[in-house]
C-alpha cells in the first residue's frame, strides 16, 4: 500500500456519496477515521458508527470514554439523531436484538 498501490487508494471527502444510497459522514469522537456510514433505505436513513459504542452514547448524550474530542462525540450524536431512523452504534452487543429484523 505505501509504495505500489497509491494510484489505487480513494480518499472520501465528507458526505461523498460511496454508490448510490450510502454515503460516509466524518464524525470524529473516536479517532481522526471515525465516520458514519449512512444508508438510504426503503424503510429510512440508517446509520452505522464508531463514534458511539452503545445507544446509550446516542440516547443519553454521553460521549464514548476514549474520544479525542468529546464535542465532536455530541455534535455526531446530535447529527445522527436529526437524520436517521435507525442508528446502528459499532460496538453494542444488543444490536442483534435491537435489529433482529434485518438478521438473515
Amino acid at each position: 500500500m505505501f509504495e505500489e498501490a497509491w494510484n489505487r487508494i480513494v480518499l472520501l471527502n465528507d458526505e461523498d456519496a460511496v454508490v448510490p444510497g450510502v454515503r460516509v459522514k466524518w464524525t470524529g469522537c473516536h479517532h481522526r477515521s471515525s465516520m458514519a456510514i449512512i444508508l438510504e433505505t426503503k424503510d429510512g436513513i440508517v446509520s452505522y458508527t464508531d463514534a458511539a459504542f452503545t445507544m446509550r452514547n446516542i440516547t443519553e448524550n454521553i460521549p464514548i470514554g476514549i474520544a479525542e474530542d468529546i464535542y465532536e462525540c455530541l455534535d455526531a450524536y446530535e447529527y445522527l439523531r436529526r437524520i436517521s431512523k435507525y442508528i446502528i452504534p459499532a460496538y453494542d452487543p444488543e444490536n442483534i436484538n435491537r435489529y433482529k429484523q434485518w438478521i438473515i
